[in-house]
């Protein structure tokens, strides 16, 4: 027997109107991503430094919010410039170093190559004199798009600046007002057990969050002064500047913030400002930061974040890939926690379902 199903015309337009108010809203969360993702990051920095400020406001400032929020951020401000001015010098003065040099040790290195007994027994010597030649017809070339690449480079620093500005300013707001807009949003509640319910919820991921972050300190204080000493120990053995303790141990440290490829990056970076002073040097750091890596990754890491947060390896990566694809690098900074907090919220309706 058949069973026609009858939908009336109002049925049939209140579908295609929620179909078309869901793809609507994810079209503009696309375009807006970008700014939604500033105010992600703000909200993760506020909820990060929120214990700080609370127990300075609590503890040293007699309960003065605005002036605690104020020193938490003078600090940090503090902080990015003293890097700046620590490993701007070093970093300039190595690069000058190596442009000066560049041409004589370029020099030097064809002619021992055209002196060479096996290539001049291999006749090869034309081979290096049309590869100078190349290098030379193409040298102009090369030049205009590095300096392309630099003006690139400058312009996507202006805008992380701009964006660091813009973010930062709304952690300072969400701080101040952070109190009073929890207080409000609890009120709301009219059944007193499920907002404790969600009150304890709301505490595990700040919790989360904020251990995330001690975590990922810790990890990068580690990486930054084992980086230092071994800088250390290649100025004694071949006389490297040891100016570049402090700087490459910063940058180190501060690259290392960014999940997964921030302590590449940290290591490479460091390896080529070494390089400019001593090539042997800058390959052996190197090869001393892809072994630490190692222990990191495997030892150090775990070690650390286990501690902070329950999510296993594949979770992380998954979370880490996501976030950098559509977000890219602060979309994969905040993606662990935010799968943590992901991950609470599911275990946490799992259980009330038991119950």
């Amino acid at each position: 027997m058949n069973t026609r199903i009858q939908v009336d015309n109002a049925t049939i337009a209140r579908f295609w109107l929620i179909l078309l108010a869901i793809i609507g809203s994810l079209v503009m969360i696309y375009w807006a991503r970008k700014a939604l993702l500033m105010i992600a990051v703000a909200a993760f920095l506020a909820v990060s430094l929120n214990p700080l400020v609370s127990s300075l406001s609590k503890k040293v400032f007699k309960n003065n919010r605005p002036f605690a929020t104020a020193v938490v951020f003078i600090g940090i401000l503090l902080t990015f410039v003293g890097f700046g001015f620590l490993v701007a010098p070093s970093l300039i003065s190595q690069v000058k170093s190596f442009a000066e040099t560049a041409p004589a040790t370029i020099a030097h290195s064809v002619q021992a190559l055209r002196d060479n007994e096996t290539i001049q027994k291999l006749n090869l010597t034309p081979s290096v004199d049309e590869a100078v030649k190349f290098i030379e017809t193409n040298k102009q070339k090369w030049t205009a798009q590095a300096g392309s690449i630099m003006f690139n480079g400058v312009n996507s620093i202006v805008g992380f600046v701009f964006s660091g500005v813009i973010v930062l300013t709304l952690t300072v707001l969400m701080l101040l007002d952070a109190p009073t807009i929890m207080q409000s949003f609890w009120r709301l509640y009219s059944d007193r057990k499920i907002m404790e319910r969600h009150k304890i919820i709301a505490e595990k991921m700040a919790g989360t969050i904020t251990g995330f972050v001690g975590g990922q300190l810790i990890q990068v204080t580690i990486n930054g002064i084992c980086a230092g000493v071994v800088v250390f120990i290649l100025s004694l053995i071949f006389d490297t500047p040891t100016n570049l303790i402090l700087p490459v141990g910063l940058l180190v440290s501060l690259m290392g913030l960014i999940p997964l490829v921030g302590t590449t990056i940290g290591g490479i970076l460091g390896a080529l400002l070494i390089t400019f002073s001593n090539p042997t040097a800058g390959l052996i750091f190197m090869i001393y930061f892809v072994i630490y890596q190692q222990i990191e990754n495997n030892i150090i890491a775990p070690y650390i974040q286990s501690r902070a947060l329950n999510l296993s390896s594949l979770l992380v990566l998954i979370a880490v890939t996501v976030g950098i694809y559509l977000f890219g690098i602060l979309g994969g900074i905040i993606s662990i926690p935010l799968a943590a907090c992901i991950k609470i919220l599911i275990e946490e309706n799992v259980d009330l379902a038991k119950v």
